[in-house]
């Protein structure tokens, strides 16, 4: 990712997180980096694609992450302590983020919210496969999660 569209996506976060999705639009993103708001459509096709771009980026990143604190984890224990760490950091690295995702899930668009679920669910699995080895019980192995998510995600 280029430094510009990476920094028009932490400024769109910041807005979106103080004000809305609904109450930004182009031309404040472009007013606060700098550019008008017609000269965003060469970075991103619209509003939208900027607010799936800031949950994907944010999806990708975590995942990224988490895959390689458990390649290079010493033992199951390290891997979910390295998890939360790293977990934690980032929501407060990235307190905007957090609450995009919380409160415009919904502003989304079909296959943004795909592209963004499939990430998500990846990175439950990346959490599932480092608590399972954690886990202290006899009880048969259950399914982590359903295959599916539930459709009021």
């Amino acid at each position: 990712m280029t430094p510009r569209r990476q920094q028009i996506l932490d400024t769109a976060a910041d807005l979106f997180a103080a004000r809305g999705f609904h109450g930004v639009s182009m031309g404040d993103i472009g007013a606060a980096v700098g550019i008008s708001g017609p000269a965003l459509y060469k970075h991103f096709a619209s509003k939208e694609d900027i607010l799936g771009q800031c949950l994907l980026h944010a999806s990708d990143q975590l995942l990224a992450g988490a895959r390689e604190l458990l390649s290079g984890a010493a033992s199951p224990q390290a891997a979910l302590h390295a998890l939360v760490a790293r977990h934690a950091d980032f929501a407060l690295d990235n307190p905007a983020l957090i609450v995009v995702q919380e409160r415009e899930w919904d502003a989304l668009g079909t296959e943004a919210r795909a592209q963004v679920r499939k990430h998500q669910l990846a990175y439950i699995d990346v959490w599932t496969d480092a608590l399972r080895p954690c886990a202290r019980t006899s009880a048969p192995r259950r399914p982590a999660r359903r295959s599916r998510p539930p459709s009021a995600c």
